[in-house]
């Protein structure tokens, strides 16, 4: 993580050594609208959505939603628009990813951000399908 004044900005190189905790409160942390993803974080992040741990899947989908969803973007930290628009991109291609959690991860993420269409939808209804969805 990297502070700035009043911002604080979740980077790749930050990430790489975390273990599950760590992930979970720097990932809560951008959630909730009090950092944001730096640009070479976002892939970081999007593979998270195929970790071991539920929770850190979680909290990765949160996260990423966080960061491509423009509503009531006012209440928190501000996204760049490049890295908001390289995550929305990252999920979309999630949606096509080999595994489910993954593609369950970006289906989420983009709901939850009111990124909705056809491909979000498939993806759901995709996991919800699949035997441990």
């Amino acid at each position: 993580m990297v502070a700035s004044g009043d911002s604080v900005r979740i980077e790749r190189a930050g990430l790489e050594g975390f273990g599950s905790a760590e992930l979970i409160v720097a990932l809560e942390r951008v959630e909730r609208g009090e950092a944001v993803l730096a640009a070479d974080a976002v892939e970081s992040v999007a593979g998270l959505l195929g970790h071991a741990s539920k929770a850190v899947r979680r909290r990765a989908a949160g996260a990423l939603a966080t960061t491509v969803d423009e509503r009531d973007a006012q209440s928190r930290q501000p996204v760049d628009r490049d890295v908001r628009t390289a995550a929305l991109a990252e999920l979309r291609r999630r949606l096509d990813d080999a595994a489910a959690d993954r593609r369950w991860g970006a289906a989420f993420a983009l709901g939850t951000a009111a990124h909705t269409d056809a491909r979000v939808v498939a993806a759901a209804l995709d996991a919800l399908a699949d035997s441990d969805g």
